[in-house]
């Protein structure tokens, strides 16, 4: 993220662990600025069942999430990232791992 822009990097889409057709991962590089940050997730959130409806979280939803908190510390990120978790899970079960990762480059 950079300035309230989210510049996405597409994942090779291949499960982590025992697999029976692994094939080697795309190897990305970016130019950072300081203030950029740099976000790396599972699909555990964003397919989360869970909300009015018990609907799955959603992609853009989350981007929008991201986008809302950006301006904060990386520890409010996580409290406001958690939260938005916990109320859009309610009293659905966790249907997967949920691993988000944020760095912010000074």
């Amino acid at each position: 993220m950079r300035n309230g822009e989210i510049f996405e990097t597409k994942a090779n889409k291949q499960p982590i662990g025992k697999y029976d057709k692994t094939t080697p991962c795309n190897t990305h590089s970016s130019d950072l600025e300081v203030g950029d940050a740099i976000c790396l997730f599972t699909d555990g959130f964003v397919d989360q069942f869970g909300g009015a409806g018990d609907k799955k979280f959603k992609a853009k939803a989350f981007r929008k999430l991201l986008l809302s908190c950006q301006d904060k510390s990386m520890v409010e990120q996580k409290n406001v990232i958690d939260k938005a978790f916990e109320d859009w899970r309610g009293s659905q079960e966790q249907v997967d791992d949920v691993c988000v990762i944020g760095v912010k480059i000074e």
